[in-house]
């Protein structure tokens, strides 16, 4: 990890270590994780569908996680957000979320180098929408091949019943 490069973007790097027992290590572990953080994800849907309590639950988290890994920057930026909805003053909070966003990009890119956050959670959600969309043109036909063994009395599946498995009031169609 580039400690250089944590602290040319205003990581206040020796007090974040402070807050992990010392533990460099330990630290930059957990900023790593930062590039997997969906919080903003999270936050900046919620605000497109104008759920301003889901934006502030998530952009406070986002805060949170700023405030321990000591990135300052992007601690402000969260707060003016997290502010602005506790005082339901939401005219500029678009350009807030703006500016969250584009801290939060820098900070991942302080982090792990050139990659951007936004990218590889692009490449996550696109990469769950194939397999949502693959499993969803797989279901029916795993569904029939399901009822044509109950039919001939054999189990593909252990416990499987029209109306879902054994015990379950759920219908089949919310467990497939």
């Amino acid at each position: 990890m580039d400690k250089e490069k944590l602290k040319a973007y205003g990581v206040d790097y020796e007090n974040a270590v402070k807050r992990f027992a010392g533990n460099e290590a330990l630290y930059e572990r957990f900023l790593k994780k930062l590039t997997e953080d969906d919080h903003l994800a999270i936050g900046e849907q919620a605000m497109k569908e104008e759920r301003y309590e889901d934006v502030l639950e998530a952009v406070h988290a986002l805060k949170g996680v700023a405030g321990t890994l000591g990135m300052t920057e992007l601690f402000q930026a969260a707060s003016e957000v997290v502010a602005s909805i506790r005082k339901n003053e939401i005219s500029h909070l678009q350009e807030q979320m703006a500016k969250v966003h584009t801290e939060f990009e820098k900070a991942c890119e302080a982090v792990s180098g050139t990659d951007s956050c936004a990218a590889r959670l692009c490449a996550k959600v696109c990469a769950w929408r194939t397999l949502c969309s693959i499993l969803f043109k797989i279901t029916p036909g795993v569904w029939n091949l399901i009822r044509g063994a109950k039919r001939q009395n054999r189990h593909v599946l252990p416990e499987v019943s029209s109306r879902g498995w054994k015990g379950d009031k759920r219908s089949a169609t919310h467990i497939l």
